[in-house]
């Protein structure tokens, strides 16, 4: 028996010893993984908005992951935008940025077709990509106002009283500003809800956005604050709520990764150089405007 139990002890070792080695081995295995960048691809960027002005696209190309360059500006294209049996043409003021010759506004429910031509492989012959974007209708905005929050002691909340599209599916994104600067400028500030958090038909006093009562979001007494609400088709919108995901991580935290952020941008002839990024949407705007107080009142400045 003792001859046994020796054989059987040598033989267990011997196999964790096996498994071991193994493991060990396979732990430091070398895997060659290509890092190899993909070609430059074009990123379009553009919106058409109610509000009258000089409406703008800016076109990119992307650069490699490890590269370390920032991307880069494309000029020398043309780009256009038709609707309603009219042709806006875009100048270039500045590399990659393009603006409307002339100033015009946004009608609601016009269709508006963006068409860039730019040689981004250079072989001399322009690749041409579209996109279509159809202008939602807008939010009536009677009046805002400013109070404490009823949920979160730290912060003051924003109310909205106002009427909404009944149509769903579209976005609404909401802005701020004390006189006249903007809390919100850049897109991770941007609050941006889906429709059915809020459904059709009037809002009397809907809370659209919360600022802290101290650091940078302090009001003072006699502080002019205005808010912007946008309507936004739902494609466009979701773009712009996915981007804000990239820009400021998933909640919870240990989420998944949000998907890859879409594009309604395509190439219709040219040379192959990779599917285009970016999106061309539309906005409607509507404002109001509220002084703040204190003890804010309920007599408030109407738009």
């Amino acid at each position: 028996m003792r001859r046994v139990a020796t054989h059987t002890a040598r033989t267990y070792g011997r196999r964790v010893a096996l498994w071991l080695l193994l493991c060990l081995t396979a732990c430091t295995a070398r895997l060659e993984v290509s890092t190899t960048d993909t070609a430059p691809r074009l990123v379009v960027y553009g919106s058409i908005s109610s509000d009258w002005g000089y409406q703008t696209v800016t076109l990119s190309s992307t650069s490699g992951f490890f590269s370390g360059e920032t991307a880069s500006m494309i000029s020398g294209a043309e780009v256009s935008v038709t609707a309603g049996g009219r042709t806006y043409d875009y100048y270039e003021p500045y590399a990659g940025y393009y603006s409307s010759v002339d100033g015009f506004a946004g009608e609601e429910g016009e269709v508006y077709n963006l068409t860039v031509r730019v040689d981004l492989d250079g072989d001399g012959l322009p690749e041409i990509y579209r996109a279509s974007t159809v202008v939602p209708p807008g939010v009536a905005m009677d009046s805002i106002r400013i109070q404490e929050s009823s949920t979160l002691t730290d912060r003051y909340e924003i109310l909205l009283w106002g009427e909404v599209p009944y149509e769903k599916g579209y976005y609404l994104s909401f802005s701020i500003a004390r006189d006249q600067t903007p809390f919100t400028d850049s897109l991770s500030k941007y609050r941006i809800v889906e429709d059915r958090y809020f459904g059709t038909g009037y809002l009397e006093g809907f809370p659209c956005f919360f600022l802290t009562k101290e650091s940078g979001d302090k009001l003072s007494h006699g502080d002019v604050v205005g808010m912007k609400v946008d309507v936004l088709p739902a494609d466009y919108g979701k773009f712009l709520s996915d981007a804000k995901s990239e820009l400021t991580g998933s909640i919870p935290l240990f989420s998944g990764p949000p998907a890859n952020v879409g594009s309604n941008i395509y190439q219709v002839s040219g040379s192959s150089v990779g599917e285009p990024l970016g999106f061309f949407g539309s906005s409607a705007s509507a404002r109001a405007y509220t002084v703040f107080t204190e003890e804010p009142e309920y007599p408030v400045v109407p738009l």
